[in-house]
């Protein structure tokens, strides 16, 4: 059976969802990623790692913003050259990453 191309762990209530939302505000790739992971964390999956996850493409917007404002981006192959901040190569219970969060 084929799988819901517009799945219910996207949805935030019956107003809003990811795809209306990043269109609506006209998000690139990663601010897009950004609000999906967010609108589903908790409802696919473990929600430390969507979050983590959002994080991980919040920092690469960052990164790119301020090479940008340094005038430092290197555009190879339509991509930027940039590297992501690293997220811990060991995978956190949710204790820990609560912790490293500092929340």
């Amino acid at each position: 059976m084929m799988q819901s191309i517009r799945p219910q762990h996207y949805k935030v209530g019956e107003t809003f969802e990811a795809i209306n939302v990043i269109e609506a505000w006209q998000l690139d790739f990663c601010l897009g990623n950004v609000v999906k992971y967010i609108a589903r964390h908790g409802k696919k999956g473990s929600a430390i790692e969507d979050l983590r996850k959002a994080e991980w493409y919040l920092r690469r917007k960052i990164q790119q913003l301020e090479n940008d404002a340094k005038g430092t981006n290197q555009v190879e192959n339509g991509t930027y050259s940039c590297q992501a901040p690293e997220l811990p190569a060991k995978r956190l219970s949710d204790d820990e990453a609560l912790q490293s969060l500092n929340c």
